[in-house]
């Protein structure tokens, strides 16, 4: 979870107001959490498989930020071939809730409470070094745009030679204001029947406070100014979510 919104962090996460709300949207797919788990899965296990023909180590050291309590990520994390993990996320409640779901698993874990902007300012870095793989899901669109680009620009520092950062998370329409993409999404929230009305409430409530959205090609557009390469892995059927793949090209050998 981003902490650092533009309405000033004043207003409380739907995931510190309600938790049932939270895994209702995840337990009824309304945010496409399973199909972006999926995407990620698939692309992670080509990715690693890449990494093998590079003669790259296999054994990745990862951070995953907003790291809410692993309820998409925790299957993945049980199988993928880490050797450290560090989970953030600046509700510091939730990690313990992180750390039960993951369970134990054959690598060190760390749990950091902190804001994912925050994360990137301090120049965290693993215990053995800089991270291979870095996710962020559904945490960015917290963020004013200035503090997305500014994340943008400081991760760089993070990742190691060959690594990879995925952001899944919500993304405007090309042209489409804040407001137009809040009012359609509002709509489809509207249509979740499984949920009662003063939860639907709660989500448009806190979206309206809390949610900033980048226009997607424009968040394509800025990473690729910044040095990033990019391509998009998956977008939800309305296209308000998606998954990005970003990394950085390899810095020729000198010459001799």
């Amino acid at each position: 979870m981003a902490i650092r919104n533009v309405a000033g962090g004043e207003s409380l996460s739907i995931f510190e107001r309600s938790w049932q709300t939270y895994h209702l949207l995840v337990a009824h797919d309304l945010m496409q959490h399973h199909a972006l788990g999926q995407a990620l899965e698939q692309r992670l296990l080509a990715w690693l498989a890449e990494r093998q023909v590079a003669g790259l180590s296999s054994a990745l050291a990862m951070a995953d930020l907003a790291c809410g309590d692993l309820t998409t990520l925790a299957p993945l994390l049980r199988q993928l071939p880490l050797r450290q993990l560090e989970a953030v996320d600046a509700a510091a409640g939730v990690l313990q809730q992180a750390e039960a779901r993951l369970g134990p698993v054959p690598y060190p874990c760390h749990w950091r409470a902190m804001d994912l902007l925050l994360w990137a300012e301090s120049g965290a870095e693993g215990p053995s070094g800089t991270w291979d793989l870095i996710t962020c899901l559904f945490g960015l669109h917290h963020l004013a745009d200035v503090d997305k680009w500014r994340y943008l620009e400081l991760v760089p520092r993070q990742l190691a030679p060959g690594g990879r950062l995925l952001i899944g998370d919500l993304f405007r329409l090309p042209g489409e204001s804040r407001q137009q993409y809040l009012e359609r999404y509002w709509a489809r929230v509207n249509s979740w029947t499984v949920l009662v009305e003063p939860s639907r409430q709660l989500v448009i409530d806190h979206m309206a406070s809390s949610d900033y959205p980048a226009e997607g090609e424009q968040f394509v557009a800025r990473a690729a100014s910044l040095g990033w390469q990019t391509r998009w892995l998956w977008h939800g059927p309305d296209r308000a979510e998606g998954l990005l793949e970003l990394w950085l090209p390899r810095q020729p050998r000198p010459a001799g």
